[in-house]
Order: C-alpha cells, then sequence, then structure tokens
C-alpha cells in the first residue's frame, strides 16, 4: 500500500511483508506490528489506521484507507502510475522492544515520510 505525504504524493510503499521503501524500490525500513524501525533497526515511528506517525505522535503520511480520526485534513492522494519492481527481501533483523507509544497528535509533523528514516533524525 502506498503512503502518501502531505501533499498527496504517494512517498513510500509498505509491502505486505511489512517492508518499507521509497518509490524507487530502496528499502529503508520495516513494520513490525504498529512500529515502524529503520533498516538499522532504530524505532522511528508507529504505523495504524492508516497513518504513518513520527516518534512525538504527529502523521507523517497517510494510507489511502486511513481510518485513524485522530488527524489534520488529509489531501486527496495523486494517482500512482507504473508498477513498482521490489527487490529480494532483506534478512529481517531483530528488533528492540518499542518505545512507550505517545498520544496522537491531530496535526502534520515536521518530517516528510522518507526524512522519517533519514540517519540524521534523531528519535
Amino acid at each position: 500500500m502506498w503512503i502518501f505525504d502531505r501533499g498527496g504524493t504517494a512517498s513510500l510503499l509498505l509491502s505486505l511483508s511489512g517492508r518499507i521503501f521509497t518509490p524507487d524500490g530502496v528499502q529503508v525500513g520495516w513494520l513490525d506490528g504498529a512500529a515502524v524501525f529503520s533498516r538499522q533497526a532504530r524505532q522511528v515511528g508507529w504505523f495504524s489506521g492508516g497513518l504513518l506517525r513520527d516518534l512525538t505522535g504527529g502523521v507523517v503520511g497517510f494510507a489511502q484507507i486511513a481510518t485513524d480520526t485522530t488527524r489534520p485534513a488529509l489531501p486527496t492522494p495523486n494517482v500512482v502510475l507504473g508498477v513498482l519492481s521490489l527487490p529480494v527481501a532483506t534478512t529481517r533483523p531483530t528488533f528492540p522492544a518499542p518505545t512507550a507509544r505517545p498520544a496522537d497528535r491531530p496535526s502534520w509533523s515536521a518530517v516528510g515520510p522518507a526524512g522519517l528514516f533519514s540517519p540524521e533524525e534523531s528519535r
């Protein structure tokens, strides 16, 4: 499923296996339960109710099936053209226990979907 940014642009792809990719097919992270981790097994956020959130509870992105009502107004997603060819699966790392989940905020995060996985982000 595609994850869209605050402008409605497809920014990440969440595969059925829980791998998270950029639109170019580069794996940047994993979904483990509701916790979102980088490829280095560093927790960067949460995904539930169709919303991708940072570690402060702000909305980073959304899926077309977003059902969580604690959120800002969501734009209409842009049409995604083409079929993404995903690379062979990488070994799933061992993830640490997730951090305590903060209260969901009904506002956008200062970080976009791709920025959530940036190594410079100290979350």
